[in-house]
């Protein structure tokens, strides 16, 4: 879509929500930051309300009584305690602007509403990581919701995982490398899938550490905003519960190109090389150059060779027996957390 048509739409486009999408440690942060400097734009923070996309049963509350019941279930939600939103004044809002029956529609514009200054915020961005995987039953609930997905090297995706404990339990991020090597396979096919739709903005993180300016001026054309000069206002970092922001400790220095490397002198060579092997294709597709490292030169490489023959066997038995491979899953999940064999096949299958 063209930068005039953008900007005459942009007072219809800015009505609806922008979801900002990722994977965990592939600096969303960072972007929120930079689009929340923006005069007219506003970044809000994480929930993980239940939504009926990503987790619990379609949202259709009936009656105040359904209400309060999902309103109760909604704030146990610790990241609801980062946001200056008390169950009162949501439900108030939802039954003064809202009618029954409620989606998560309705709640979600209503948490948004609250949040930001009315009058100062046109464009309003939320930051759900998740939802690149569910565009289409997004679009289902949110007719006018536009996506920007941020990707970046999976080499120092998983990195940063490795490094990053979770705020909710304090467990390390990362998974096992074969899942995290599924995880953004996945993640690079829904890049494609959606590469040509008008509604979806893809930024590539090392772009946006090399070229922020124009990397900035794209994305503000997508959105439809006049490119302003940032504004003082307060800093996306103070937004963000104190529970998280030791996550995010970077975020309060300005753009840092060497961290897109990183991962060359803090990966193990095994890793790296499984890593290289296992996502060549989309690797090679973006652009990203690939590290020479002979198996021969490997320290560990039994462990290398174990994770990309299983990798690969995971990936046939998927790609040729879909219904099978899912079944099996399945029954894994629902045995994993007697079983402690179930939970480590987990890793494979």
């Amino acid at each position: 879509m063209s930068g005039e048509t953008l900007n005459k739409a942009s007072d219809v486009y800015c009505r609806g929500i922008c979801f900002l999408t990722h994977m965990a440690r592939s600096g969303s942060t960072l972007l929120a930051r930079e689009l929340d400097r923006v005069e007219g734009v506003g970044v809000g923070i994480e929930e993980a309300l239940p939504d009926g996309i990503v987790w619990g049963r379609p949202v259709a509350l009936h009656d105040p009584g359904q209400l309060e019941s999902y309103l109760d279930k909604a704030f146990q939600d610790t990241k609801m305690a980062g946001w200056p939103v008390t169950k009162k004044t949501l439900r108030d809002e939802l039954t003064r602007n809202h009618r029954f029956p409620l989606h998560f529609s309705d709640v979600l514009e209503a948490l948004l509403d609250l949040y930001f200054t009315p009058g100062r915020v046109i464009c309003r961005i939320h930051k759900k990581g998740p939802y690149y995987l569910h565009v289409r039953q997004v679009k289902r609930l949110f007719p006018r919701a536009r996506f920007i997905h941020i990707d970046r090297d999976p080499r120092a995706i998983y990195n940063s995982q490795k490094k990053t404990p979770r705020s909710t339990t304090g467990a390390i991020m990362a998974e096992h490398p074969i899942t995290f090597a599924f995880q953004y396979l996945q993640a690079h096919s829904k890049m494609n899938q959606y590469a040509d739709a008008p509604y979806f903005y893809l930024v590539r993180y090392e772009d946006l550490l090399d070229e922020p300016r124009r990397q900035m001026a794209h994305l503000l054309e997508f959105l439809g905003i006049d490119q302003k000069l940032p504004r003082e206002k307060e800093h996306y970092y103070q937004k963000i519960p104190r529970a998280q922001q030791k996550q995010h400790v970077n975020l309060q220095e300005e753009v840092m190109p060497e961290r897109a490397h990183a991962w060359r002198k803090e990966l193990s060579p095994e890793e790296v090389w499984f890593l290289q092997k296992a996502l060549r294709r989309p690797l090679k597709e973006s652009g990203r150059q690939l590290m020479d490292i002979p198996f021969l030169g490997l320290p560990n490489k039994s462990r290398a060779l174990r994770y990309l023959l299983l990798f690969r066997l995971k990936k046939g038995f998927k790609d040729t027996m879909p219904g099978f491979y899912r079944f099996l899953k399945g029954l894994l999940k629902k045995g994993s957390s007697a079983d402690p064999f179930g939970s480590h096949l987990l890793h494979y299958i």
